[in-house]
């Protein structure tokens, strides 16, 4: 019995020194994989769901290398007819998702998209002082600028890699009397829809319907087409379209006011008093939009 009671306390003793010799030895090789993992480095190339811009000289380049003598200017190199801008339009209406990327070879930077959307918002006169006065350095700096590079995706059937100019920079800025959502174009740079809001004294805004700054926004835009010398309003004047001749491709504006605050009261308490100044928020926006 003594010898029974023996054996099965060595065995005990044999089997808790294998255990514990175990995970000793798991923990040690696990921390030394541990260090050997965290001591690794190096960069991880994430393939980007846009291709590379090719420019139409390269094009020619790559084809023929003695018609170099033809290589269009920059301009001309980043821009896109009607139909690559209307292709574009009509695949983006449809998609739900989008995917961010980083910029792909011969696209913008966040930089160059930001002083894009900067150059369009002076352009269309939305960058001014408080007092109506041109933007000054000072309203430059107060201006607080993000953005982000995606493409938009269909996610019923995932169509990627995309062209290249299938990407937009989501670019917004903000101050005190400004906020203004801006998609850019990540290959021509050019601004393709915005939405503006405008905060201080109501009256003092003019920001009315106008077929001539639309026509304005669609140059800016890289459009090149004729446009048509018409356009049409809605009903209660809050919508103007302008076309592109030719194509499916039109323009359009809107815009709203609404009451926030007049003098020291909310718009509730507004008692009609015509003198008093009537703080509120003015919103304008511009798209290309496909027939």
């Amino acid at each position: 019995m003594k010898r029974m009671s023996k054996y099965t306390l060595l065995c005990l003793l044999l089997a808790a020194a294998f255990v514990f010799g175990s995970m000793t030895g798991m923990n040690a090789i696990l921390r030394m994989r541990e260090r050997h993992r965290l001591e690794e480095h190096g960069m991880v190339a994430v393939k980007s769901p846009v291709l590379a811009w090719q420019t139409p000289s390269a094009k020619e380049k790559a084809a023929s290398e003695e018609e170099e003598a033809n290589v269009p200017d920059e301009e001309e190199e980043r821009s896109l007819s009607v139909e690559q801008i209307e292709k574009v339009i009509r695949y983006r209406t449809y998609c739900e998702g989008e995917i961010l990327h980083e910029p792909a070879a011969g696209q913008i930077s966040m930089e160059e998209a930001i002083a894009a959307g900067e150059d369009w918002l002076v352009e269309m006169g939305f960058l001014e002082g408080a007092e109506g006065e041109t933007e000054t350095a000072k309203d430059r700096t107060a201006l607080y600028r993000r953005a982000t590079l995606g493409v938009k995706t269909d996610l019923k059937r995932l169509e990627v890699p995309m062209e290249s100019w299938y990407s937009f920079w989501t670019v917004r800025f903000s101050n005190e009397y400004l906020y203004a959502d801006l998609s850019v174009n990540a290959v021509t740079g050019k601004v393709w829809d915005a939405v503006i809001s405008l905060y201080r004294d109501i009256d003092s805004i003019e920001c009315g319907p106008s077929p001539e700054q639309l026509e304005l926004f669609v140059r800016l835009a890289g459009v090149q087409g004729e446009v048509e010398k018409f356009a049409q309003t809605n009903e209660s004047g809050s919508l103007v379209y302008i076309a592109v001749k030719g194509s499916g491709l039109y323009a359009m504006q809107g815009y709203y006011a609404k009451v926030v605050s007049t003098g020291n009261d909310f718009a509730e308490n507004y008692d009609g008093d015509e003198g008093a100044p009537r703080y509120g928020e003015k919103v304008i926006d511009y798209h290309l939009i496909v027939e």
